[in-house]
């Protein structure tokens, strides 16, 4: 999330990254927080995939990213996402990075607060929804919803893909091949919208974490650990004397009565796994580079001790 967007940028932009990084760790993939001075020092060839959720940013940032793209790089962002530069102006030298003719205005309809201490607060409603906003995606993953906040219509150019349109035809999100790399187009805020449901007390949505986790999984993004409790967390842990490797798990939904499966890919070979706080053993099965256990239940935590 760009500080020059939290400048000039809505509590919705500020709101939105903080939701667009829930939903990569729910999809147990590796992120790493980064700032516009740290995009300008860092080499990002580092990096497979970088997530800008920010109106506003830096131009010198935007050329930089402009020329990592170029060399491979895969970019995203949503929510009106890298429109305007630190004076307001149009960034229109990532128009041809996105593959789209103009930057439409972004059509708003909901607002939502800033999170404090105390309670999440939900979105609330400015005016009606247009119903012609339903966004499907061309695949069929996704179920189909109406944005929560609102959305921005693409003008993809003819060599674009359209990969979500909404009901009446406008393109909602794409992708669109610059160079050696790519780079993915949201037409909404969608960390906020994969955080609708929770703010309304209703559990996370699969296929909204699944949308926002696509373009990391493409750009070849891999978890270490990966379970199939979104709120569950697993930390890898190798010794650096005696190679000894062992999975911290955190699992912040707090307790999981069902079965947790527990997808690993260890630096060296395993084939055993023991359980601490369930005092069990367990075999590893083996799928290529993966190996995998269920845990019978997870509490509030485990420690997973490989061999």
């Amino acid at each position: 999330r760009p500080l020059t967007a939290e400048y000039f940028s809505g509590n919705e932009s500020w709101e939105n990254g903080k939701w667009v990084y829930v939903a990569l760790m729910h999809s147990h993939l590796p992120v790493e927080a980064l700032d516009e001075g740290l995009l300008m020092s860092l080499d990002l060839r580092q990096y497979k995939v970088i997530y800008i959720a920010g109106d506003h940013l830096q131009r010198a940032v935007a050329e930089k990213l402009r020329g990592w793209v170029e060399q491979g790089g895969s970019l995203v962002t949503m929510g009106h996402g890298m429109s305007k530069d630190e004076a307001g102006r149009a960034l229109e030298l990532l128009n041809p990075v996105f593959g789209v003719s103009d930057r439409a205005d972004f059509d708003k309809w909901g607002g939502v607060g800033r999170y404090g201490a105390v309670s999440l607060g939900g979105i609330r409603s400015l005016k009606p929804a247009p119903t012609e906003a339903l966004l499907a995606a061309r695949t069929g993953e996704l179920t189909p919803f109406v944005p929560k906040i609102g959305r921005e219509v693409l003008q993809p150019l003819p060599e674009t893909q359209v990969m979500a349109s909404y009901a009446d035809g406008g393109a909602g999100i794409t992708y669109h091949k610059f160079g050696l790399g790519g780079a993915w187009l949201f037409g909404q805020y969608s960390g906020l919208e994969y955080a609708a449901e929770t703010m309304a007390r209703q559990p996370f949505r699969a296929d909204k974490r699944a949308l926002l986790a696509m373009p990391a999984l493409n750009a070849g993004v891999r978890p270490v650990v990966s379970l199939d409790e979104p709120l569950a967390e697993g930390i890898l842990l190798r010794h650096p004397k005696t190679g000894k490797q062992t999975v911290i798990v955190i699992n912040w939904a707090h307790h999981t009565e069902h079965p947790v499966q527990v997808r690993m890919r260890p630096v060296s070979p395993v084939t055993t796994v023991k359980a601490v706080g369930l005092g069990q053993s367990f075999p590893l099965s083996q799928d290529g580079e993966w190996c995998f256990f269920t845990l019978p239940r997870l509490d509030e935590g485990e420690i997973l001790l490989l061999d």
